[in-house]
């Protein structure tokens, strides 16, 4: 580490001896050179050595600042600590206009905790029935909320998704023929 320094030090005053102006009446530049370097030594050599010339840093590096919060986007505020999800759900929707059905294997006497602040009003239901460890399927047609233990969604797709795929397939053989045949697929 210390040779490391008295290079870097040796290095400098050499840089700089080059660079500074000189009087090149008296003395040569091999002078001012050894000068640079006799005076690089012996003010490494006097300075105090540092104990640990190491940082340890062992905890977590934080910088604050300040974040401008998303403006709310629904109009549900709810907040409930170990409540029964059903009621929850069923209040929630209600005002939204909207109608909850459990199926039958559903106990909704399951206790969550919520804590929604202007939340969209079919995300907080979906989350609420997870929480519950179900599933809530939304119908917007019939306006009910349907609340299982599973669910399967259909998406549609634009037609135009579909007119782009295409597949060619030769088959080819008699698997009757006592010679074989052979298929091939592309």
């Amino acid at each position: 580490m210390r040779r490391k320094l008295l290079v870097s030090a040796v290095s400098a005053v050499v840089m700089l001896n080059g660079c500074a102006l000189r009087d090149f009446s008296h003395r040569t530049m091999a002078q001012d050179v050894n000068d640079g370097t006799t005076h690089a030594i012996k003010a490494f050599a006097t300075t105090p050595a540092r104990e640990n010339p190491v940082n340890n840093i062992d905890e977590p590096y934080l910088a604050f600042r300040t974040v401008k919060n998303a403006p709310a986007e629904g109009t549900l505020t709810l907040k409930a600590s170990a409540a029964p999800f059903g009621p929850l759900m069923m209040e929630a929707a209600h005002k939204a206009g909207y109608s909850v059905v459990f199926a039958d294997n559903v106990d909704a006497t399951r206790k969550v905790t919520v804590d929604f602040d202007h939340a969209d009003t079919e995300e907080a239901l979906r989350e609420t029935a997870f929480l519950a460890g179900y599933v809530a399927a939304f119908d917007k047609e019939r306006r009910t909320y349907t609340v299982a233990d599973t669910a399967t969604f259909t998406f549609k797709l634009p037609t135009s998704v579909f007119q782009q795929l295409t597949a060619h397939y030769e088959v080819g053989g008699n698997p009757v023929s006592s010679n074989g045949g052979g298929s091939g697929g592309g």
